[in-house]
């Protein structure tokens, strides 16, 4: 019934373009997913993961629907324990699978040894595309863009990597040659290079949405861009050179998006087009990819499974997701008040059992719990320096005297400039002290 609903849509809106469109047109659909961040088994309430995803892109490629598939980056890390466990290598293998047309990598892909990206690469038949980025005198993808023919259409699908906080991706082992190119320049370069030999230029970019559009402006050539990297969920109309040009479809495989493009036959250029996001629903069928996931779910999640607690109330957004873990540190730690960047918090635990691997999902960075010395007036005063950084919470009563504890990660202690003391605690494992009950 669910996909019933969905082609309806799809009818719906192809009908409309259709009737507002020269008589001779060609539909192309092109899939894509963004962030998936190692998200391979379902949710707990059977909504999402590969299982589903894959069901659901047997019967779009069964029903003409899926003519291109490409993904912007951010596979790996973050998810569950198959990808943690396995440093990414199951969740390209599994990826693999889906038969992909293109695949641009994110920095979760960049922060690895270079060893590590290569066996990623290796994993991967579909093509990784970069423009930007270089190793000694060699770009480090396999090419910086594809040409694919579908329905008499030339399209061309290049891709620009992450190209944010390059120093860092620069200090893992392996990169100590490597040169991030300007991004802009890049772009008109490759642009400029492959416009007379295509009909559709594509760009995949894992670079956020903001910074796209800077792309855009820079080439106006470009009729699509594919984002990635903030997480956004976009939904529009477009209709030539005008309108919304940029598509992204959120995070964690909770939904996929599809794009509809009517293509003038005489130009071969977009008449209209629409994307829409599809929630990857809990689905039936036969599931080629479940005993695999099974096999990989019992080789690699053996701690994982283990119920620590159960939650009354679901955790309803990331400021009370935040909330949740300054009280976990507070309670590890004695000190009076604490301070999280709501932005460690990657997933929000539903209400029920609560697995290691849930807390692990939440919070996956590699950190430990710190505790700060200060007094009530340097917290109120540290409140106030920072109250337009919305995504640093304050929590606790300082008081008005005295020296006073604070408890937080070691990186917030470090971006803060502060002297810590590091309590050998992670923050996972104050989470799941508190959900045992554990003293």
């Amino acid at each position: 019934m669910i996909f019933r609903t969905l082609f309806l849509g799809f009818a719906l809106f192809t009908a409309a373009f259709t009737a507002g469109s020269q008589e001779n047109t060609s539909e192309v659909y092109i899939v894509h997913t963004n962030d998936i961040h190692g998200h391979i088994k379902c949710y707990a309430d059977g909504t999402g993961g590969f299982s589903n995803y894959c069901l659901y892109l047997k019967d779009l490629r069964a029903a003409g629907k899926c003519d291109i598939l490409m993904d912007t980056g951010d596979l790996v890390h973050k998810g569950d324990f198959i990808d943690k466990n396995s440093g990414g290598e199951a969740t390209f293998m599994l990826f693999d699978l889906l038969g992909y047309d293109a695949f641009i990598p994110g920095n979760n892909e960049l922060k690895e040894n270079f060893d590590q990206y290569l066996k990623f690469r290796e994993l991967l038949k579909a093509p990784m595309l970069v423009i930007n980025i270089k190793k000694g005198d060699d770009l480090i993808g396999d090419a910086p863009y594809v040409f694919l023919e579908r329905k008499g259409i030339k399209f061309c699908i290049m891709g620009l990597s992450f190209c944010g906080d390059t120093e860092y991706l620069s200090s893992f082992k392996g990169w100590e040659d490597i040169v991030f190119l300007a991004p802009l320049e890049a772009v008109e370069e490759k642009v400029a290079e492959v416009r007379p030999f295509c009909d559709i230029l594509i760009l995949g970019s894992h670079n956020g949405t903001e910074f796209d559009r800077k792309v855009l402006g820079a080439a106006p050539e470009i009729d699509l861009l594919i984002s990635g990297h903030d997480h956004a969920r976009s939904s529009s109309v477009f209709k030539g050179d005008s309108g919304e040009r940029i598509f992204e479809a959120g995070c964690y495989l909770t939904d996929l998006g599809h794009i509809t493009l009517v293509i003038d036959d005489a130009t071969k250029k977009i008449a209209s087009g629409e994307q829409i996001l599809v929630n990857i629903e809990k689905r039936t069928g036969k599931d080629p990819l479940g005993s695999k996931i099974r096999k990989l779910d019992k080789k690699y999640n053996k701690e994982g499974r283990k119920v620590i607690g159960v939650l009354e109330e679901s955790l309803s957004g990331f400021a009370d997701s935040a909330a949740f873990t300054a009280g976990c540190f507070i309670r590890a730690t004695k000190a009076k008040c604490a301070v999280i960047n709501d932005g460690t918090e990657r997933e929000l635990l539903r209400k029920g059992r609560i697995t290691v691997e849930m807390v692990y999902m939440k919070s996956p960075y590699k950190n430990n719990v710190v505790v700060c010395e200060m007094t009530p007036e340097f917290f109120n005063k540290m409140k106030e320096d920072l109250r337009d950084k919305k995504n640093i919470l304050f929590y606790g009563n300082p008081g008005d005297s005295g020296k006073i504890s604070v408890a937080m990660d070691a990186f917030m202690a470090d971006v803060l400039g502060l002297k810590a003391e590091d309590t050998g605690i992670t923050v996972q494992k104050a989470q799941i002290d508190f959900l045992t009950g554990k003293k």
